[in-house]
């Protein structure tokens, strides 16, 4: 299963982007996409997306400071944002 899994993975897609249209890996894809849902409000979505980045090792790493800080509003039926 873990080969096959692999192998689904690592194809690429046509994804759409607003105006934009690009190829990705379907893994990239599959975290675009769970990273959207978490940040609609998706509890399910935000939950998988802490675990993955726990076990991913994120929460570890030394990060470097704030050079400074946005605020982004993300339109919630697009994706589009405005600062």
């Amino acid at each position: 299963m873990g080969v096959v899994l692999d192998a689904v993975l690592a194809e690429q897609i046509t994804i759409r982007e607003g105006d934009r249209v690009r190829k990705v890996w379907r893994a990239e894809a599959a975290m675009r996409a769970l990273v959207l849902k978490a940040m609609k409000g998706d509890a399910r979505a935000c939950s998988a997306l802490l675990k993955l980045t726990q076990q991913n090792g994120e929460f570890e790493k030394q990060r470097l400071p704030f050079d400074f800080i946005q605020r982004v509003i993300v339109h919630p039926k697009d994706g589009s944002e405005k600062e």
